[in-house]
């Protein structure tokens, strides 16, 4: 792999790092994630919202800066809506995966698909002149928890509640929660949902993520990584304040020796949690 794009992928696991490591396990919340209105950054040239490690790029970049806006795009696409990126404003470098389809002589019909990763530069809307961010009303506390509960009873999964624990029985494939007055806020209720859904889109019959690890291996870690961030990205879709459940602090030390090891496993994970995000929410339109 080129040097510059492994640095690349270093930057955004030093960042997180850093935050793991100087975390206070009884009372984290990641200072990484959205404080933007809106969900997950947005291209307002193409209105598709960014993925994967691309979101937390997105996110550090707006919380080490301020930025108050979730909106993202590169210069020429800011150009085409009549904005200029200010001069001397710093972009942020994203990364792009796209696949095309070359010639190849050792293939059957001559051609097989290769994938291509590009290193975008992008600019917040607070970086540019002549574009007035969206305006973006934030739904009361009530509405905010009537659309959560109404997407996922529109997910196909089947939540019951009960007892003091929350998991996700792989064997009989339901979620338990504790009861709701069980949780100290909302957030947190929502949160730990959003995780263990996040658990239940990797069934063997949906996405089919590797769920056979054991707790403090590798795999176990990675597989509750991608369920934090799911459950991020989820909040970030319903406008929530993050939250973490009652069980992040038994995975930071985890998480901060999985992310040592691989300064790629933070980018893994969010796609992973990506993919989760996508078909649970194509199911609730679905439904």
């Amino acid at each position: 792999m080129d040097r510059r794009h492994q640095d690349r992928y270093s930057v955004l696991t030093d960042a997180i790092l850093t935050e793991m490591r100087d975390a206070d396990p009884a009372d984290w919340r990641p200072g990484w994630v959205s404080r933007t209105k809106g969900g997950r950054p947005i291209n307002p040239t193409t209105s598709k919202r960014y993925r994967g490690g691309n979101v937390l790029q997105l996110w550090v970049t707006a919380a080490e800066r301020e930025y108050a806006t979730n909106e993202w795009a590169g210069y020429g696409q800011w150009r085409d809506r009549d904005a200029q990126v200010r001069k001397g404003e710093k972009g942020t470098v994203i990364r792009y995966v796209t696949r095309k389809e070359v010639e190849d002589d050792t293939t059957p019909d001559g051609k097989r698909i290769r994938t291509v990763v590009c290193w975008p530069t992008v600019f917040n809307a607070a970086q540019v002149d002549g574009y007035e961010p969206a305006e973006i009303e934030l739904p009361d506390v009530a509405e905010i928890d009537r659309t959560a509960e109404d997407f996922l009873d529109t997910t196909e999964a089947e939540i019951r509640h009960g007892g003091d624990r929350a998991f996700w029985n792989r064997k009989g494939d339901y979620i338990t929660l504790p009861e709701r007055e069980q949780f100290t806020s909302t957030e947190r209720y929502y949160a730990t949902a959003f995780h263990e859904l996040t658990h239940w889109t990797g069934a063997a019959h949906r996405l089919d993520r590797d769920m056979t690890g054991r707790f403090g291996d590798r795999r176990y870690a990675a597989e509750e990584l991608v369920a934090e961030l799911g459950a991020h990205f989820l909040a970030a879709e319903f406008d929530m304040e993050a939250a973490t459940t009652e069980d992040t602090a038994r995975y930071l030390a985890d998480w901060v020796q999985l992310l040592e090891n691989d300064s790629k496993a933070i980018f893994t994970a969010a796609a992973l949690a990506s993919d989760a995000v996508d078909y649970s929410m194509n199911l609730a339109l679905a439904y």
